[in-house]
């Protein structure tokens, strides 16, 4: 008896193993375990029209030759300080004679750029050692003319752009055409007022001593 049911343990054993081998589940590889990401593609942006910017490149306005402004000085005796305290007119050559520092480069500089050059000069040449230049520029202007119905010079602020300018003097005249002339140091760039309207985003920033011209 003891037989017959050592027999019939040994036949039942291979199904066994054999419904363990198809209904157990089987072992996840860690690749398959891994959820996949998707990389995010990269972000196009639309390009920019290049505009009209000064000569030196700057985001703000720069001097030119004939400019003039008034220069304060401060860091040093109330005695040295006086000699400072006059009007200076940037010269031909783009540069400017300052008491006790000689010329120094004045053009294509911003109002910052020619305080900090002025202060570098006189602490470079050991004259004083904590000077503080300010510079108070008066009135600059922007000539606008051509087929506009009040011809005149703005006084400019930096705000001011082509646009602008084109309607502080009253717009087009009758015989006005969409083009719009700027030019910037012997240098000229033609612009169309639909086109300014239609995207604003393309109306160029003025800079003292530009000239616009309506055609």
């Amino acid at each position: 008896m003891r037989t017959l049911f050592l027999i019939a343990a040994v036949a039942i054993h291979p199904f066994t193993v054999l419904a363990q081998s198809v209904f157990s589940p089987k072992p996840m590889v860690a690749s398959q375990l891994e959820v996949p990401v998707r990389k995010a593609s990269p972000v196009v942006r639309p390009a920019t029209a290049a505009s009209f910017s000064d000569p030196a490149g700057q985001t703000g306005a720069t001097f030119r030759a004939g400019d003039s402004f008034e220069l304060r000085m401060s860091g040093m005796p109330q005695e040295d300080a006086a000699q400072f305290s006059q009007p200076f007119t940037i010269g031909a050559d783009g540069s400017i004679s300052v008491p006790l520092a000689g010329q120094i480069p004045a053009a294509g500089l911003t109002q910052s750029q020619l305080e900090r050059a002025i202060e570098r000069k006189l602490v470079g040449e050991e004259i004083f050692r904590f000077p503080t230049a300010t510079i108070n520029v008066g009135n600059r202007f922007v000539t606008v003319g051509g087929q506009v119905r009040q011809p005149n010079r703005l006084s400019w602020s930096s705000d001011l752009t082509l646009l602008t300018a084109i309607s502080a003097v009253g717009g087009g005249n009758e015989f006005a055409r969409d083009g719009v002339e700027l030019i910037r140091d012997k240098k000229m760039s033609v612009f169309s007022i639909k086109r300014l309207r239609k995207d604003p985003s393309q109306d160029p920033q003025l800079f003292p001593g530009d000239r616009i011209e309506q055609r």
